[in-house]
């Protein structure tokens, strides 16, 4: 994949940006090939000989492709567009893609998971309870609107009007109150139904989190010679980015096991590969 276009002036910048002392440029479809790798050589050299040999070229972009090395474990290239023309650019077909990275959303643990369950099965039970209790009252209102007679009435509000007063709370606040109550169980009861859902994806995410622990964490002392040979075995599999990510855990939280790492794999204190002559 293309990552991108550059200019000449931007060759040296690009190769120590990728910590690569190689680089090769060829035609835009990669057939032909105008400047070639060969031997390492001094980078300064190397970008003079491409800057001549296309500068006679009446193509205006090429391809030019960045190694880290071309022998060890570290086999990676970077390909970009080599433009001498700062304002061209390739056609459609040869344009670089665009990758978007979306990260997962974190996984919740078995119990939380579980705590969900119960307060959405409580919550149900109280909505149940609740909506009784409100068809309950709703009878009981119609059964005392049915039993009393308007002497009854007005001897209970000579009284001291207290059942009046219930009556005329039921009639005015309890069916503005009702929709109220509904909506909010209704809400919560939405809410839980995800929580739900939730649960059912937390084994599978619960054992993704589980293979996302690293296998050599924490650290431990270079002289555990066995663990330290795994270990290299381990960087030895992994792609760039893992690579140099490791080298920076181990300089910031494990400087011991930082220097035996950097000397086995060839690589100075600035974490940069020394490339051996080839």
């Amino acid at each position: 994949m293309q990552l991108g276009t550059i200019t000449p002036d931007q060759i040296r910048s690009t190769a120590d940006k990728h910590v690569c002392g190689f680089f090769s440029v060829t035609d835009v479809n990669g057939d032909k090939t105008h400047v070639q790798i060969g031997a390492k050589k001094d980078l300064d050299n190397k970008i003079d000989e491409t800057i001549k040999s296309i500068s006679s070229l009446p193509d205006q972009i090429f391809k030019i492709t960045f190694r880290k090395s071309m022998t060890g474990k570290n086999p990676a290239v970077y390909s970009y567009y080599l433009s001498k023309n700062p304002n061209a650019q390739p056609s459609l077909r040869e344009q670089p893609q665009t990758i978007i990275n979306t990260p997962f959303e974190p996984a919740r643990s078995m119990n939380e998971a579980l705590k969900d369950a119960r307060e959405l099965a409580e919550t149900k039970a109280e909505n149940r309870r609740l909506q009784d209790e409100i068809d309950r009252l709703k009878l009981q209102v119609i059964q005392h609107e049915q039993d009393l007679s308007e002497e009854e009435e007005q001897e209970e509000l000579k009284e001291g009007g207290s059942l009046n007063q219930i009556t005329g709370f039921a009639k005015d606040v309890l069916p503005q109150f009702l929709p109220m109550v509904d909506k909010y169980f209704e809400l919560a009861e939405k809410k839980l139904a995800l929580q739900a859902m939730a649960l059912n994806r937390a084994p599978s995410m619960t054992r993704q989190r589980r293979a996302q622990q690293h296998p050599f964490r924490p650290f431990w002392s270079p002289e555990d010679t066995e663990r330290t040979q795994q270990y290299f075995d381990f960087l030895e599999k992994l792609p760039d980015n893992a690579f140099y990510k490791e080298l920076e855990d181990l300089q910031n939280n494990a400087p011991g096991l930082y220097m035996v790492v950097i000397k086995e794999f060839n690589i100075n204190e600035n974490g940069n590969e020394e490339n051996s002559p080839q």
